[in-house]
């Protein structure tokens, strides 16, 4: 997945660019250990209480559009503990409207990238249950075809 630059750097160059890299790293691991201590499960933080809040149908969104970053970041730990999480989703139960495009951006997005890096089919399954709820917002010929094309090629 990541393209192979032929580029030679210099020693100075290895070592700001190490640096930058660590830096993004850490600031990650910050924001996910705040996010972990307070308001897992949740959808998101609010930093300044250091409380849950659910507004992306309660499903844990910050675990699911995290888990392709966890795994290029290389936090196996973090990325398992997310994958069990994800194991017990159930995407027909939300106690809020849901929207549809920032469900499918977060959710099937997520859980489509996170199985195109790990290949654990627990994200494929999932994606899948969750094509399938979101079904009634396509409740038209056009766009139900698509999507069951677009089903077609995930399957």
């Amino acid at each position: 997945i990541q393209y192979e630059f032929n580029v030679v750097e210099t020693t100075q160059e290895k070592i700001v660019r190490e640096k930058r890299r660590n830096s993004i790293k850490n600031g990650f691991l910050h924001a996910w250990r705040g996010y972990s201590n307070y308001a897992w499960g949740y959808d998101e933080l609010k930093p300044v209480s250091n409380q849950g809040i659910n507004k992306f149908n309660g499903w844990g969104a910050t675990i699911v559009d995290s888990l392709d970053t966890l795994w290029i970041m290389g936090l196996m730990e973090e990325f398992d503990k997310s994958k069990e999480f994800v194991s017990h989703l159930n995407f027909t139960n939300s106690n809020s409207e849901t929207n549809v495009f920032e469900t499918i951006i977060r959710y099937l997005g997520g859980l489509l990238s996170a199985y195109e890096l790990s290949k654990a089919p627990i994200f494929l399954e999932k994606a899948k249950e969750l094509g399938v709820a979101l079904l009634p917002a396509f409740d038209s010929a056009t766009a139900t075809k698509v999507f069951y094309v677009i089903g077609e090629v995930v399957c």
